[in-house]
């Protein structure tokens, strides 16, 4: 990973500034963003890699002047779905490259047909759109079982198929809320209604899918906040979480 000189940020982005040029990076373009650390006895190489979609990427190892206003800066400027990516940064083994975010509008469709609505992201690191988490894996399995042979087998060949299709995934909550006390959960579903409003309005899909029987009364009453007239809105009864077999099952049928 090449050393930077010092990073500088502001609201539209971020620079790098080298020996002799500068890498600019608008917050827009920013695809995913990964941590790796390398470590041995004669080296130590930590940093962050920040993904453009076309494959593209650039390196900043964390030795860079103004290291830490960039971090500090990562949480103002993009959601960070997972609320423990310092602490993940942190506890990151060895030998390993772990992601910390993913701009999920970028494998958006132009025109959303169906918006299917989760209770929050899962909190253990792994995200839809990055390819990697349960639900991903579920999902790919319910729309193989529905439409056969042609839905991609592999996880980024599937959420492009997904985009073609006019499906995309959004939550009610958007970070993580494994951590909260299921006393004060209700409180944190109610007070992201507003804003599930407001993105089933930017949206106005034909379709709605819950995924998570808890979220229905939050959604529900997002949905008629929104004033958008879908042509249906049906609920997964089945856990993703308890149950895998019958939710893969019962949403094949919805996608059917």
């Amino acid at each position: 990973m090449s050393h930077t000189d010092k990073i500088t940020v502001n609201d539209k982005g971020l620079s790098i500034a080298h020996d002799s040029y500068e890498t600019l990076i608008e917050w827009t373009e920013v695809f995913r963003i990964h941590y790796s650390r390398f470590e041995s006895e004669l080296y130590e190489d930590r940093g962050l890699v920040f993904d453009y979609e076309n494959g593209e990427f650039v390196e900043i190892s964390d030795t860079t002047e103004g290291w830490d206003a960039l971090l500090d800066s990562l949480e103002h400027f993009l959601t960070m779905e997972d609320s423990m990516w310092r602490q993940k940064m942190a506890d990151c083994p060895n030998e390993t490259v772990i992601t910390i975010y993913i701009n999920d509008r970028m494998l958006q469709p132009e025109c959303v047909n169906t918006l299917m609505i989760g209770d929050a992201p899962p909190g253990d690191g792994t995200f839809f759109f990055n390819g990697d988490s349960s639900l991903l894996e579920q999902v790919k399995e319910s729309f193989a079982i529905a439409l056969g042979e042609d839905v991609p087998e592999d996880h980024w060949g599937f959420l492009h198929y997904f985009r073609s299709r006019e499906w995309f995934l959004i939550h009610l909550c958007p970070r993580s809320v494994n951590e909260v006390p299921e006393a004060d959960r209700q409180r944190v579903r109610q007070q992201n209604v507003d804003r599930l409003a407001q993105q089933i309005a930017d949206h106005r899909p034909s379709s709605i899918v819950c995924l998570h029987q808890d979220s229905k009364p939050w959604v529900l009453s997002a949905l008629q906040l929104s004033g958008v007239p879908v042509d249906r809105c049906v609920f997964v009864e089945s856990s993703a979480d308890n149950d895998k077999d019958s939710f893969v099952n019962e949403l094949a049928e919805i996608v059917r």
